[in-house]
């Protein structure tokens, strides 16, 4: 991996700049320790949070970019941030399912079925979605069947019914 020397050096500027750029709260005139429940931040530091974070972050990661380039020689086009570069595995795609599925509502919603029905409560509830899951995964085998080299659904769609016009 040649990248992660210029990433990592990239993260360490970029955290070295935030923490460079904070007030500090005792020229504010806080005492440490001290929350005072109701204040607000002034409208200025809002701005810089919104605008001028988001242009650091920006500038930073467009100059990774640009040494990436210089450096490495690996240009990325579009095509390659949108499909990932095609190197995403089955093992990541099902991780990323089952992350977005078991979110805080999910986790508390299967305790509370526990607590209600016993030992078989999130065993039902988890049911239901996992039929969804493998109807998903039967639908993705297929798919890679009939077009094998299809990564989007425009991709898929052109392999069926070929190019317009």
């Amino acid at each position: 991996m040649k990248r992660k020397p210029v990433l990592l050096l990239g993260s360490l500027f970029a955290v070295s700049l935030i923490f460079a750029m904070m007030p500090n709260a005792d020229a504010a005139g806080v005492i440490e320790g001290e929350f005072k429940l109701g204040e607000v931040l002034d409208e200025s530091i809002g701005w810089f949070i919104v605008v001028g974070l988001g242009a650091i972050f920006a500038g930073v990661i467009s100059a990774e970019i640009k040494m990436e380039e210089k450096y490495l020689g690996h240009v990325q086009s579009s095509e390659w941030f949108n499909t990932a570069g095609r190197i995403i595995k089955t093992g990541l795609t099902a991780a990323a399912i089952v992350s977005a599925w078991t979110w805080a509502a999910t986790l508390l919603q299967s305790s509370t079925v526990a607590y209600l029905y016993g030992i078989s409560g999130p065993f039902w509830y988890a049911s239901g979605a996992t039929i969804q899951v493998l109807l998903f995964g039967i639908l993705a085998i297929e798919l890679k069947r009939k077009a094998p080299n299809a990564h989007t659904f425009l991709e898929i769609i052109r392999a069926r019914f070929g190019n317009g016009t």
